[in-house]
């Protein structure tokens, strides 16, 4: 869950308190995995292949969603869309937060958005932090509007690869109806 209301002017400036129990992940934590998403992407590019229209549609990953579904789902969610912009980083250092929540709306972890869109970044910062605070036979539901998207990212690009197994992922019903199936 990200809102875009939280934002933190950028001619703020207060000193950095830290609360000793704080559920805000450290900032250099979401920009080591900022930069390990990038690398990997910019790594492992994918060669550019003609679409073929006779190529028969299939399902994807674990959701068992038509490739189609997912291709169009990227193209037409604005959160999926990572080139838009929901806050000015111009005028802003934060521009909105992140939250990990238990099924009991309790936060679990949140991340500060840095970036003006929604990047596959922090939701991988916020998954990769609660595994950390797991035992290891533990399984995590993880209910994400766009979850369908950060799925197909894990499997194409291998992140959160270690927990993968023990994550299922789903999408909500608003996400849901913006399918054409």
């Amino acid at each position: 869950m990200a809102c875009f209301t939280q934002k933190r002017n950028r001619q703020a400036q207060d000193p950095p308190r830290t609360h000793p129990r704080t559920v805000f992940i450290p900032e250099q934590d979401s920009e080591a995995m900022e930069k390990y998403v990038d690398f990997i992407r910019s790594k492992k590019a994918p060669a550019k292949k003609r679409i073929n229209v006779e190529e028969p549609d299939h399902l994807e990953g674990s959701l068992r969603v038509p490739k189609s579904v997912l291709d169009g789902c990227e193209a037409g969610f604005t959160a999926a869309d990572s080139r838009h912009e929901k806050a000015s980083t111009q005028f802003f250092d934060d521009t909105a937060l992140m939250a990990l929540l238990c099924r009991h709306d309790v936060v679990l972890f949140i991340a500060n958005m840095r970036s003006a869109g929604e990047k596959q970044h922090y939701v991988m910062v916020l998954v990769e932090t609660l595994f950390q605070h797991l035992p290891p036979p533990y399984r995590v539901g993880l209910l994400y509007d766009i979850g369908c998207q950060t799925e197909r990212s894990c499997v194409k690009w291998g992140f959160l690869d270690h927990y993968i197994e023990r994550l299922t992922f789903g999408i909500s019903v608003f996400h849901a109806f913006g399918h054409q199936w």
